[in-house]
């Protein structure tokens, strides 16, 4: 804070009228030139437009409300810095209107046409609405829970019918007395109305609760009390906001000229910004979503097209609304499966197209995505839970030659195998192991290897008898005997090596399946994370650009901030001007004054001399007129002197009579001019302290505004960043449900 010393100086050099020196009128003022930053200090807590490792403090505020001091210094060069003990703890910024630097250059952020992101054009106006609108929250639930709290106390406590402002029962129990908070929150409520937003120059408005006015407006309001700026506003603050944009918007359009493009499909011009652009033509985002609707209806018209060229689902997915992008990515799944390998819905009014993700092969059922109803992918119909499927010709004739062959069912895949040598360990291709004998789990069983045997002997009787019934009935000799036997070793061993080759082959195709899948998954993770990285480059690339504009629209804000400042020193210095015009009125008052009494003293020693040169001629000549007269008469000598007497007591009384004239005559002079001089002293102080005043209203409107313009950037930039994070966030769940969706295909 400042130091007492120069506190004593400045209350002296406010309260008493010092004579300025002789040089001062000749002395070219020099106001200080800060650089275009801000710097604002409340009660220790820094709140600032750019932080910054040093500056030159300027104290504005000292330790009582009824006194303000200035500083002048025209060396500064450091940012501005106010400092506030009691003026400044309870600013509501939020009864302030937003600064206009925060739609500044907004247009710099093309989200549609550089980012794919059509809600991050709206983002940077929606903030400014987000902040008030979660900053009135946070007052209404603070108010309601001090009220809350206040009248639980009220109830609560034991003095509470003894106290004079009670509440009791009945009907003329007085009111509670409301709370300064709510008094302040409805007060600000209704100053909420009356507000105008800054137009980010050095003229503003005034307002009923704030008082704010810079100081330009100030300054030329007294001179033109007719500007039609003055005033009061009837639109609410963010009416008055969205038309501010408005008349950005149309004049930006009217400066920039965007270039527009016609429509092929509705022949309409549209700007270049607002169109999709194909390969051949342009299309508005209306017709072109209209076009991938009919083609999504249509299978004739799939895929989408544009003079029988196809469009990227890329460019689809971009340029059409959230709903559509995502009825359109289940339609590209859909067109890709063959039309005779489709499996929909059998539930009347569903009929949805089931993806093969949905599909149980083991069970042979497809379950609907959108009703659950399960659908047999053998006959496409009702799912047969646990039968088979009657019209499943493939399968009915596998069964019976399972039968006739001995074949076991997985117990995990309820695929077919064959024993053909070895124990009765089975072990699957699925990777199950199970019992021969009983098919249950392998290990869990108590079965025997001559259980197993007696089986394998009972298959071959039956496979002998089998091909006894299918030879002709005649009897063969030993040696076609032994042909027979011999045709039908060579036969089960070529099925043998049929079957071991086939077998060979399943595995070797399970092993290529499963390193096509391993390679997809490698492909759809390396996707997944370019995606992500794309993601995360964007959004970096869009903070850095948000970065960029917070700066620029804060060296706005800091820019104007300085001219008003500049402003308000050249009232201050009109203040200085002022008591030195003060000063030098009362200097050539008592000028005048010495000069007159000066004058005037002259005129009467001019005259008293001249007085005193004509009673001598005139004290002479009557002597010696009497002393004529009276010459050789009796009593000659008596009446000589009784004459000379008589006659200087005429002399006498005649100067003493100019003497009086004299002195009232001075008296009067110095009588006026004390007048004079004490009138123009009240009109002087009256001036002065109305004008000092007005200049500390004018340092203490605009530091408040600068405070609540401070607080109105934090609470933008802090609801941008959090709804860019929140779309940054729907970006990501968005990349990790397609890889989710590629991964099921």
């Amino acid at each position: 804070m400042v130091s007492s010393h120069r506190d004593d100086q400045a209350i002296a050099r406010h309260q008493t009228a010092t004579k300025p020196p002789a040089s001062m009128e000749n002395e070219k003022t020099v106001l200080p030139r800060p650089p275009a930053k801000l710097q604002i200090i409340i009660n220790e807590t820094q709140v600032s437009i750019e932080e910054l490792p040093a500056s030159n403090r300027t104290h504005y505020f000292a330790l009582s409300d009824g006194y303000i001091y200035m500083a002048l210094d025209p060396k500064s060069d450091g940012p501005l810095t106010f400092t506030s003990e009691t003026l400044m703890n309870d600013v509501h910024w939020w009864a302030y209107d937003p600064p206009a630097e925060l739609v500044f250059d907004i247009e710099s952020i093309e989200g549609s046409a550089k980012y794919g992101l059509p809600e991050l054009d709206t983002l940077l106006t929606t903030s400014i609405v987000g902040a008030d609108t979660l900053q009135d929250q946070l007052r209404r639930a603070a108010t309601t829970q001090k009220r809350t709290t206040a009248l639980a106390a009220l109830r609560e406590s034991p003095e509470a019918s003894s106290s004079p402002n009670a509440a009791v029962a009945g009907p003329s129990r007085p009111r509670p007395q409301t709370s300064a908070t709510d008094e302040d929150t409805s007060s600000n409520e209704q100053n909420q109305q009356t507000r105008v937003i800054s137009q980010g120059s050095t003229k503003t408005n005034m307002t009923i609760d704030s008082g704010y006015m810079s100081a330009a407006e100030r300054y030329h309001s007294e001179s033109s009390s007719n500007d039609p700026q003055q005033g009061y506003s009837k639109l609410s603050p963010f009416a008055r906001f969205k038309k501010l944009l408005k008349k950005r918007g149309i004049k930006g359009k009217s400066e920039m000229k965007e270039p527009t493009g016609e429509c092929v499909s509705c022949l309409d011009d549209f700007p270049e910004g607002e169109m999709v652009n194909v390969k051949c033509h342009g299309y508005c985002k209306e017709c072109f979503e209209r076009l991938v609707i009919a083609a999504m209806e249509t299978e004739a018209m799939w895929p989408v097209k544009c003079c029988l060229k196809d469009i990227s689902h890329a460019v689809i997915m971009k340029n059409v609304n959230a709903s559509l992008a995502q009825k359109f990515q289940t339609k590209a799944l859909e067109r890709k499966v063959h039309v005779g390998d489709r499996i929909y819905c059998i539930k009347p009014g569903c009929e949805t197209w089931i993806p093969n993700n949905w599909f149980n092969k083991s069970l042979k059922c497809a379950s609907c995505p959108s009703c659950k109803t399960r659908v047999c992918t053998a006959c496409r119909g009702s799912w047969h839970a646990n039968t088979e499927c009657p019209k499943d010709k493939d399968f009915q004739a596998t069964v019976r030659l399972a039968e006739e062959r001995g074949w076991k069912k997985c117990y995990n895949c309820n695929a077919f195998v064959e024993l053909n040598t070895g124990c009765r360990h089975m072990k699957c291709r699925c990777k199950a192991e199970w019992c021969y004998v009983c098919l249950a789990k392998w290990m869990t069983c108590q079965c025997t290897e001559r259980q197993h045997f007696e089986i394998v002997f009972d298959l071959e009787q039956r496979l002998r008898h089998a091909a006894r019934q299918t030879r002709v009935p005649t009897i063969p000799t030993r040696q076609e005997a032994e042909r027979i036997r011999r045709e039908a070793e060579r036969e089960r061993i070529a099925v043998q090596l049929v079957e071991d080759f086939e077998r060979r082959q399943a595995e070797e195709l399970g092993r290529e399946a499963e390193r096509r899948f391993q390679e997809e998954e490698d492909i759809r993770r390396r996707r997944e994370e370019t995606r992500l990285t794309e993601i995360a480059l964007m959004f970096g690339q869009i903070r850095e650009e948000l970065q960029v504009l917070h700066s620029s629209q804060k060296l706005r804000l800091a820019t104007r901030s300085q001219k008003e400042y500049r402003i308000l020193q050249e009232r201050e210095l009109e203040l200085n001007n002022l008591q030195f015009l003060h000063s030098r009125d009362i200097n050539q008052l008592e000028t005048e004054y010495k000069n007159e009494i000066s004058k005037q003293e002259m005129r009467f020693l001019n005259e008293y001399n001249e007085r005193e040169r004509e009673e001598v001629r005139v004290e002479k000549e009557t002597s010696e007129k009497i002393e004529a007269f009276w010459k050789d008469k009796p009593d000659a000598v008596y009446n000589i002197k009784a004459a000379k007497v008589s006659h200087q007591a005429n002399c006498i009384a005649m100067f003493r009579k100019w003497d009086f004239d004299r002195k009232t005559a001075l008296q009067d002079l110095a009588e006026n001019f004390e007048s004079k001089k004490s009138l123009l002293s009240r009109t002087q102080i009256s001036d002065m302290a109305d004008f000092a005043w007005r200049v500390r209203s004018e340092w203490r409107d605009w530091a408040r505004h600068k405070v609540a313009e401070v607080k109105w950037f934090e609470a933008v930039i802090t609801e941008r960043e959090s709804m860019v994070r929140t779309l940054e966030n729907q970006q990501y769940a968005m990349a990790t449900e397609e890889s989710e969706t590629g991964r099921a295909l």
